[in-house]
């Protein structure tokens, strides 16, 4: 295992876990619940599960900031507050696709600002935000979903990163989703709501603009991809709206005709249920991930 400090990682999972447990307890007393739509019954859960994961990642960051006086730290923490304030926004008022379009671009400030990126390089580095941060929040919807493959994500590029800064806060968000994994795997608890998945395309992207190899990350980003071309061509960008949920048939998810997405085309080849479609993902994402690692 390449050296990291282990001391912020495990705090950010085991801070994870513990602000998790308080913020189900309160959202689901005062309300803050919606739906388990793939299950019978449809139960109430609690919603906005990114919050605990981002008070856990946040505080961790910031001390190490404030112990080390790194820059890195500092442009990720700034980063990650950003993007998981404009998820926990469009939670509460439902941006529409170009007003998300826009907003996910701001993580990009810090990096912009703080760093001496040439003219290109900065177009770069928010095509990148914006990007990988609505890609990971397009590929949702099920138990376990966003927070496992975020996680694996997170993992593998912090093993494919040589600075010690950088592999540690890479490692620290993984960890940070797997302290969230326990409470939002099948049969999920809690759901992450864009605040918990905004951040995980923005924080991947900007881990690549300060020194994370690219061609890791761009593996790692497949299944995002096909999601999001799949629904490009079916949709386009101004029709998310009309992404309605996946079916359940005792207890079997169908897909949806009306368009593609790589839920639906994996779907279609055979119904299964939400655990082993999430599995499947998992495996996917962790085969890529070993591919990093070999090529």
């Amino acid at each position: 295992m390449l050296p990291f400090d282990a001391v912020p990682v495990f705090s950010t999972f085991a801070l994870s876990i513990i602000l998790t447990v308080v913020f189900i307890r309160r959202f689901k007393r005062i309300g803050r619940v919606s739906e388990d739509i793939h299950k019978e019954g449809r139960p109430m859960r609690a919603d906005f599960g990114g919050i605990p994961v981002a008070a856990a990642l946040g505080t961790v960051l910031l001390g190490m900031y404030l112990l080390t006086a790194s820059s890195i730290y500092m442009t990720l923490t700034l980063v990650f507050l950003i993007s998981a304030s404009i998820g926990l926004l469009d939670d509460i008022f439902r941006f529409n696709p170009y007003q998300k379009l826009g907003l996910t671009a701001l993580p990009a400030l810090p990096l912009i600002l703080f760093w001496s990126f040439g003219v290109y390089e900065v177009l770069a580095v928010v095509v990148a935000v914006v990007v990988l941060s609505n890609w990971t929040n397009m590929l949702a919807g099920f138990n376990g979903l966003e927070a496992g493959m975020g996680a694996i994500a997170l993992f593998f590029l912090a093993l494919n990163t040589g600075h010690f800064e950088l592999r540690t806060a890479l490692f620290a968000y993984s960890f940070a989703l797997l302290g969230f994994l326990f409470f939002n795997k099948y049969p999920a608890k809690v759901f992450p709501g864009d605040v918990g998945t905004l951040p995980i395309g923005a924080f991947l992207a900007a881990s690549a603009a300060l020194g994370a190899p690219l061609l890791p990350l761009m593996i790692l980003s497949i299944p995002y991809f096909f999601d999001m071309l799949l629904k490009f061509i079916t949709m386009g960008i101004a029709s998310s709206k009309r992404i309605v949920p996946t079916r359940v048939e005792n207890g079997i998810l169908v897909p949806q005709k009306s368009y593609l997405s790589l839920t639906n085309l994996i779907l279609r080849i055979k119904g299964m249920r939400e655990w082993q479609l999430v599995a499947i993902y998992w495996l996917v994402e962790i085969a890529l991930g070993i591919v990093t690692l070999v090529i």
